[in-house]
């Protein structure tokens, strides 16, 4: 089974997508807090990691992801 590690609102990666990426055979882990995705890649050793946000720019031109 390939592992995916999501990182970000559960709004935006949709509960149909949700669902159907499981039945595809992939297990999903989700997380919203930055702090914990260091310990949860070293623990579940995920295929993919994906970003579910907002991607915004400051005014120093600095990239982020809003959550």
């Amino acid at each position: 089974m390939k592992k995916i590690v999501v990182i970000g609102s559960k709004k935006s990666l949709g509960d149909r997508l949700s669902h159907r990426i499981n039945t595809q055979g992939y297990s999903i882990k989700h997380t919203q807090d930055v702090g914990k995705l260091g310990r949860i890649l070293k623990a579940v050793s995920p295929d993919f990691v994906l970003c579910a946000g907002t991607i915004g720019i400051d005014a120093d031109g600095n990239y982020y992801l809003e959550l």
